[in-house]
């Protein structure tokens, strides 16, 4: 679960991927928001070497796949997600900005503590 504060100004930051989210609330209907980020983090080609490898009792080979996929489904949900929020945020769709910060957030905290 993700915890945003309801203040009317926030910076998140998520160091090992190099992202930065700021949040700037006007007011009710007005939410701005400004992503910072390395072109490279949402790159097709795939650094497993970036990654920590998550331990379990299958195969090598099937682990190492899983694993890239579970990443590579975390990048795409977090490029999305970071995406239609800067559509959003731009459109004045406050409604929406928020559960989409939230998606957002979630998947790149996740993506971080995978980081390497």
């Amino acid at each position: 679960m993700v915890a945003l504060t309801s203040s009317c100004s926030e910076i998140i930051r998520f160091d090992k991927l190099g992202v930065v989210i700021r949040v700037d609330r006007i007011d009710l209907q007005t939410t701005l928001v400004d992503v910072t980020m390395p072109e490279a983090l949402f790159q097709d080609e795939f650094d497993a070497n970036r990654w920590a490898p998550r331990a379990s009792n299958t195969s090598p080979t099937e682990d190492a796949s899983k694993h890239r996929h579970a990443i590579r489904n975390r990048l795409h949900s977090a490029s999305l997600s970071l995406d239609v929020l800067m559509r959003c945020s731009s459109d004045d769709m406050a409604s929406d900005v928020e559960r989409i910060l939230e998606i957002a957030v979630e998947s790149l905290s996740e993506l971080e503590s995978l980081a390497a």
